[in-house]
């Protein structure tokens, strides 16, 4: 059986084995695990976040179940609030789920809606646009808000919070919609209330990146690659994430996955955010079974069933390469050779 390393055990694990099964299965669902590659993006995220207003828009992308939106709601979340603080900005930024709709069009109201009620305390109901005839200013009484309304009350609220930064969360959903109709509007959006805005989704959002030149000149895109088990120094970060959830197994029964390292990185696909839905599917089996013991046979019904499995490989193969085609590389400057060339040329 296993045995836990000290060196990765949470603080509060001692705590969440004397609780019910109901909440261990919550908190390991919601344990964050650090790992070099997300640390990598985050880095890049915070860099883009702090650049003046020639750059607006932020696309983090990657597989679906890499750990997108656990970087965003956790690490980023915390190093947003850590970066502007000596501003006694006390929350720099919002976190907005994009929602689908039934609409033939994207509702852009039901989207700002949610922006103007998530940072301030006005009911969106409340919000009237204000048009002045002569010296008179008259305010539409009725319940039809205005997207003008909704964006004026939104920089009103940006501007009294000193927002910086917006994240849309499952971004994909603009896509259903002309993403040349959706960037304009986004890009509008973005200049009049002054923000950054990050994009959070898996490779379909390479459609939105980059739509043409003005918009790509306000972009940059940071990739949030999977670990690849062909590649020993990956191989061997996924496995120490392996280890960390295995040493916060709220349960005194403990299977050795870092044994089965192998299984799992094909099982993933290397995607932290998908092994951790893995080992969660297990647990909650583990938890209803008499006992809470184990069984092997837990290993196979905590993952997906193949055709599935194939479809979502396929899915990701696509995607990733063409992610790695466009934005893996850095420029020139960037490498050994690029650096020491400049080197010489900015200290002559």
């Amino acid at each position: 059986m296993y045995k836990r390393n000290p060196k990765f055990v949470h603080p509060e694990l001692v705590h969440v084995l004397s609780t019910s099964k109901t909440r261990r299965l919550s908190w390991f669902e919601n344990l964050n695990v650090s790992h070099s590659n997300l640390a990598t993006a985050l880095n890049d995220l915070l860099e883009y976040a702090q650049r003046g207003r020639n750059t607006r828009f932020i696309f983090l992308i990657g597989m679906t179940g890499v750990g997108k939106t656990s970087l965003a709601e956790n690490a980023l979340s915390t190093a947003l609030t850590v970066l502007w603080e000596e501003e006694e900005i006390e929350i720099p930024f919002m976190y907005v789920p994009v929602e689908t709709n039934d609409e033939p069009r994207f509702a852009w109201k039901n989207l700002y809606s949610a922006i103007l009620e998530q940072g301030s305390s006005i009911p969106v109901e409340s919000v009237r646009e204000g048009v002045c005839s002569g010296d008179i200013m008259r305010f539409s009484n009725n319940k039809r808000y205005t997207l003008a309304a909704l964006r004026k009350a939104i920089k009103r609220m940006a501007k009294e919070r000193g927002l910086k930064v917006i994240i849309f969360d499952e971004a994909y959903y603009f896509l259903r919609f002309s993403s040349l109709d959706v960037m304009d509007t986004v890009k509008s959006f973005a200049e009049q209330i002054d923000v950054k805005l990050i994009f959070i989704g898996s490779y379909e959002l390479l459609k939105l990146a980059a739509q043409y030149s003005i918009q790509i000149r306000r972009t940059e895109v940071v990739p949030f690659f999977r670990y690849d088990p062909k590649k020993k120094n990956e191989m061997r970060e996924f496995m120490t994430v392996i280890e960390k959830f295995t040493s916060n197994w709220p349960c005194d029964h403990i299977p050795n996955f870092l044994a089965a390292a192998d299984e799992l990185a094909v099982a993933s696909m290397g995607g932290v955010g998908q092994l951790s839905a893995i080992l969660a599917n297990f647990l909650g089996i583990q938890l209803r079974n008499k006992g809470e013991i184990w069984t092997p046979e837990m290993f196979g019904k905590a993952l997906k069933a193949t055709g599935l499995d194939e479809e979502m490989r396929e899915q990701i193969r696509e995607g990733e390469a063409e992610l790695r085609r466009k934005y893996a590389i850095k420029n020139g400057f960037c490498t050994n050779q690029g650096i020491a060339t400049i080197k010489e040329k900015l200290t002559s």
